[in-house]
């Protein structure tokens, strides 16, 4: 069979009731009638009651919508929602009508269904806010984003040391003190601190599982990804007045691994990332990641405004775009034994 349903037929009521109308279907290829697959998504997004999924399965009845194109290591989601009991449903919406159409989206959700099952409640609140975006329409026709919290989870950690009898924890000293050592090297250790310490009152991350570094002494912070053999650094260079971020790994590690999946998807990767990041090679021939601004001396208030700015901005986006493919990869790796 071509078609499973015939022609709907539409029963006018009113002042011309009784008549039967033979609806015309609405074409998938183009003109003014035509319908997409965000035609789609955004119906399904506003009326999911329309998807026959009790059909499938009752458990899943009911389902909340919260975003689409939800973005994942394997895509993005056209539609996802959310059931009453905290059931996922994903939802891929395609025009084809074909064999080869249909496999392709058992072969998309499969893939999504991998990857979400590698997510914690972290990344997912992480996705769904960079999607959630409400638009408003001003008065004077120009647009208003409002970007929303939906909610946050908070992770607290306990450690507890148990000792024997007789036993005390002492706080260990410092056996030297830099200042006497060396104070001029004290001085630059500690506009080093001073700057970081500044910058990361300014920093702002949307993932509240990516562990935030501590203003260090030194030029640069790193801070830690999924695959333990790879970090993301962050820099400033007072000498020629440019701050940045990179992304690097260890040698045949896990995070060599993660950082070859994101070469492999690195046209993906660098719209995300904005279109400024950069694909090199390190001296020795590894990959790397990176964005920089030159912006000049750092002494100056408003200098050191936008370099703040700009370097919060892509440290965010940094992570929030090569964490959790990282993730993905480094759980890939393990599967294969690495």
């Amino acid at each position: 069979m071509d078609r499973q349903h015939g022609v709907p037929l539409l029963l006018t009521s009113g002042a011309g009731a009784g008549v039967a109308v033979l609806l015309k279907p609405v074409t998938h290829q183009g003109g003014g009638d035509a319908t997409s697959e965000a035609d789609i998504q955004a119906l399904i997004q506003a009326h999911p009651a329309c998807l026959p999924i009790t059909e499938i399965d009752a458990i899943f009845a009911g389902p909340v919508p919260i975003c689409t194109e939800l973005n994942t290591p394997a895509g993005a989601i056209d539609n996802f929602m959310v059931t009453p009991t905290g059931l996922p449903v994903l939802v891929e919406c395609k025009l084809w009508r074909n064999p080869e159409g249909r496999r392709e989206v058992v072969g998309q959700i499969l893939d999504y269904a991998k990857e979400l099952s590698r997510w914690s409640s972290s990344d997912l609140q992480r996705e769904v806010r960079r999607r959630e975006l409400p638009i408003y329409f001003m008065p004077n026709g120009d647009r208003l984003v409002a970007p929303r919290v939906l909610a946050r989870t908070t992770i607290v950690t306990r450690n507890v040391v148990a000792l024997p009898d007789g036993y005390a924890i002492e706080e260990a000293e410092d056996p030297t003190n830099i200042a006497e050592l060396d104070p001029e090297r004290s001085a630059v250790g500690d506009a080093h601190q001073g700057f970081w310490a500044e910058f990361l009152n300014h920093l702002m991350l949307d993932d509240p599982e990516q562990p935030r570094p501590k203003a260090a002494r030194m030029g640069y912070i790193g801070l830690s990804l999924p695959a333990r053999t790879s970090w993301l650094t962050v820099y400033y260079d007072s000498h020629v007045g440019k701050v940045g971020v990179y992304l690097s790994s260890w040698r045949s590690t896990s995070g060599a691994y993660a950082m070859q999946a994101v070469v492999e998807d690195w046209g993906a990767v660098k719209e995300e990332l904005g279109g400024s990041a950069m694909l090199s090679k390190v001296r020795d021939g590894r990959p790397t990641v990176a964005d920089s601004l030159p912006v000049g001396s750092l002494d100056q208030t408003e200098v050191r405004a936008q370099a703040f700015g700009w370097l919060a901005e892509r440290v965010n986006t940094f992570v929030n775009v090569i964490r959790p493919r990282m993730r993905s990869a480094a759980a890939d790796y393990q599967s294969r034994g690495g």
